[in-house]
């Protein structure tokens, strides 16, 4: 998607640019650094995903759908069926965000692969295409969902939607229209399609309901652009038209946003793969107490931790008595306090109802006072520990920090994919998907990968 970032400045017809962006966009085009980030980030939310789909909601969404399970060719993670890409989508959506620990771009305020690849791998299932074809879809979508989220900026997110299935869907609309090979017109008409489907509020965070507007998502993109290929219409300008998704959605009526940038901007480059398998939001404070930890700075003698952070943070993250594992994700009190019991965020065990009702982790988190800094970026932290005799540590950390050596975060992302795994798949089966992924641009036949899912 060359042409992306000329978009970011059209004024009169941006859905329209944007579906010609998408409609024109090349694997041949995609610089090679690019490439190896989307892989990164699929396996990523592979490893996700499998670790996902062991999750008991899965089973009952399974028992939900009945006998439309079994009549289809798109698999479902580790269930053994295969069923419509539409209802893969769903519960594969499902699985892969149902862990929150999927990855993010700052702009977006939300998660870039949690919608688009699993509508995507569906898609591609079914139509036998080959990677990179789902490479050039990936790289449509995700530039989409990152482009919208810098368009609608914050006060979407502030409002209460959840932009990762809002606008995953229209940037999902994107990559499974591209995947299929619509024209312009046609994808633009999806795209509007995709606007009348979108949902989702925040409102549903620490629930399944989190997770269940991530599955809808990745289901209604593959029904907005299946619609279109067989002969419906959609309307036009669904971003800027009235009544239009940045009228309802942003509070943007009477212009477009315009953004200084240049032709070699990617949002793939600001994807961050996440290490805690918390919400984003209490990441910076987790690296701040890391700075923190040192023998000189024993947490019995803590007296008091003032967390300082953005009010759009807290507001996400404001579960202060978490009663589940789920809510712990969205508890930066009880994050934190987990992290100065140098209890590891990044294990999914560390997510259980008997360490949110701990009263060793309740009395630590009694001694955490948060406040909020109307000026802070909802990536930044600044932490103050009071330890006995009055002695005072500051530090300061910012999550907004994607990993700018491809070498590092492969290793991450193979080291995340494993332990995720571990257990589920054989350590062979486990190093065949690696080796697939990462070289995916190779593979003839997704069908081949999808096949070790099952």
């Amino acid at each position: 998607m060359a042409n992306l970032a000329k978009i970011l400045c059209a004024r009169e017809q941006p859905t329209a640019a944007l579906a010609q962006a998408v409609a024109q966009t090349s694997f041949d085009g995609i610089p090679p650094d690019i490439v190896h980030r989307l892989q990164h980030s699929m396996l990523d939310w592979l490893g996700v995903a499998i670790a996902g789909a062991g999750r008991p909601e899965i089973r009952r969404l399974c028992a939900l759908y009945g006998t439309p399970m079994i009549d289809g060719s798109a698999t479902v993670f580790r269930q053994q069926i295969r069923t419509s890409p539409e209802i893969a989508a769903f519960l594969n959506g499902f699985a892969g965000h149902v862990l929150d620990f999927d990855d993010v771009i700052v702009e977006l305020n939300g998660h870039p692969s949690a919608v688009v690849v699993p509508a995507v791998l569906a898609m591609a299932e079914v139509e036998r295409v080959s990677g990179p074809r789902v490479i050039e879809a990936l790289y449509a979508g995700i530039e989409t969902v990152g482009w919208l989220g810098r368009l609608f900026g914050d006060r979407h997110y502030q409002s209460g939607w959840h932009a990762t299935s809002i606008l995953g869907t229209l940037g999902a609309t994107a990559a499974v229209s591209r995947l299929l090979g619509a024209e312009a017109e046609a994808i633009e008409m999806a795209l509007g399609l995709a606007g009348a489907l979108t949902s989702g509020i925040q409102g549903t965070f620490g629930t399944s309901g989190k997770s269940l507007q991530i599955g809808n998502a990745a289901a209604s993109a593959i029904r907005a652009s299946c619609c279109i290929q067989h002969g419906l219409d959609g309307p036009t300008g669904i971003l800027e038209k009235p009544g239009g998704l940045l009228h309802t959605h942003a509070g943007i009526h009477d212009s477009f946003r315009v953004f200084s940038s240049n032709e070699h901007e990617s949002f793939v480059r600001r994807i961050i793969l996440k290490r805690h398998a918390s919400c984003f939001g209490t990441h910076a404070t987790l690296q701040a107490i890391q700075q923190l930890m040192a023998p000189e700075n024993p947490i019995a003698d803590l007296q008091e931790l003032i967390i300082q952070v953005s009010p759009q943070l807290y507001r996400v993250c404001r579960i202060d008595r978490p009663t589940s594992g789920d809510e712990i994700k969205f508890s930066l009190r009880t994050v934190a306090a987990l992290a100065l019991l140098e209890i590891d965020t990044g294990d999914l065990a560390t997510y259980r109802t008997e360490l949110a009702e701990s009263d060793v982790v309740k009395a630590i988190a009694e001694k955490i006072r948060i406040h909020v800094v109307d000026e802070f970026p909802s990536t930044y932290c600044k932490i103050q520990a009071t330890f006995m005799g009055g002695r005072i540590v500051k530090k300061t950390a910012d999550s907004n920090q994607p990993i700018t050596d491809l070498d590092r975060q492969f290793t991450m992302v193979r080291n995340k994919f494993s332990v995720l795994c571990q257990g589920i798949l054989p350590a062979l089966q486990r190093d065949t998907i690696i080796r697939q992924v990462t070289n995916l641009s190779l593979i003839e036949n997704i069908s081949d990968l999808m096949t070790q899912f099952e």
